[in-house]
């Protein structure tokens, strides 16, 4: 998080703009790749993914707390060429297809 946290703080004075101003939350993407070859890779990918959603919500709990940050979790195996896999998100959906 430190490394990004500039350009982090940019997107979200960007988008406090955009949709904080219209009350829209602000989306963010957390994404970990890593070699599914290696032993333990996908499972530190993830706790990467759940601590950097934890640091964000920590450096904008005024946000978080207003329900105005959303946060994604995504990890992908760089060894495959399959899309990203979503591992946690602060947005609950309703069942598929109105079940």
């Amino acid at each position: 998080m430190e490394e990004g946290a500039p350009d982090l703080d940019v997107g979200i004075k960007i988008f406090k703009g955009l949709n904080v101003s219209r009350g829209l939350p602000i989306p963010v993407v957390v994404r970990f790749d890593y070699h599914g070859q290696v032993p333990g890779a996908r499972e530190r990918a993830v706790r990467h993914a759940q601590r950097v959603q934890q640091a964000i919500e920590s450096r904008y709990a005024e946000l978080h707390q207003q329900g105005l940050i959303h946060v994604l979790q995504t990890v992908r195996d760089q060894d495959r060429h399959v899309p990203a896999e979503a591992v946690g998100s602060t947005i609950s959906f309703a069942s598929v297809g109105g079940h």
